[in-house]
């Protein structure tokens, strides 16, 4: 067992093993590894080991931040479908990180962490929110590849660059660019299948939509968050002015 977890709670003033040295051993388990130590721990364990990656989780900075994935993947494991949302919620509360960002650090190292962290010259050259956008989950994985391939040759990976490998290999892939890529047998029905749908959400009366304007555009998370936020604003502020109107006799 990789004893991650009994590293993070023995080293209790956060003084004896560093975020960089724990970051690597995470980045050398595999996440079935870090599963099974998470689920062996009793509930005072659990408790002070989210309380512990709360308290590591501090700084920025490329590096630091697949640090901080690497820590969050530790963090994710303590979880359950059902506590997620709301131990991510508390950890957004002692951080001052937005889940938004958590979530996004956390598939960072996911896609990029466990190769970057042993590559200090090629992460030094990438920026924090072009790897956070190659990490999403609609990228195709050849862009990914390219991008790090671009890295290495001594470029610098930056948000420009990382939008255009992602739209390069996205035009690929539908075959737009002129290639033949074979177009996938729909198993569902046309409307559902859409691939400009980026999220939605059904209630009993209202059927909730976001897509995407063109398959050009690049869409994270964080934008869909902002977009969903600023769409509630914006009803909100007409519903007052259409309440608040004077009416006409």
């Amino acid at each position: 067992m990789s004893e991650l977890y009994q590293t993070l709670l023995r080293d209790t003033d956060g003084t004896s093993v560093d975020n960089g040295d724990l970051a690597l051993r995470i980045a050398d388990a595999n996440e079935f590894e870090i599963h099974r130590e998470a689920s062996s721990l009793d509930e005072d364990q659990r408790g002070r080991a989210m309380t512990a990656i709360a308290d590591r989780t501090r700084g920025g900075g490329t590096f630091n931040a697949l640090e901080t994935g690497a820590l969050l993947t530790m963090f994710d494991h303590l979880t359950t479908d059902k506590t997620r949302a709301e131990l991510f919620a508390d950890m957004e509360d002692e951080t001052g990180i937005s889940r938004t960002q958590l979530f996004r650090t956390l598939a960072m190292f996911r896609t990029f962490g466990r190769e970057l962290l042993h590559d200090r010259v090629t992460a030094a050259r990438c920026t924090c929110e072009a790897l956070k956008l190659l990490a999403g989950k609609d990228v195709e994985e050849a862009a990914r590849s390219e991008a790090l391939e671009f890295a290495r040759a001594g470029n610098f990976l930056t948000i420009k660059v990382a939008k255009n490998l992602i739209r390069k290999h996205a035009r690929r892939q539908s075959g737009q660019d002129g290639g033949t890529a074979e177009k996938p047998t729909p198993s569902v029905s046309p409307k559902s299948a859409d691939a400009a749908v980026l999220w939605q959400h059904s209630e009993s009366q209202l059927h909730v939509l976001v897509r995407r304007q063109s398959q050009s555009v690049v869409v994270d998370d964080e934008t869909i968050v902002m977009a969903l936020e600023a769409a509630l604003a914006a009803y909100k502020r007409v519903t007052v002015e259409q309440q608040t109107a004077p009416r006409v006799a």
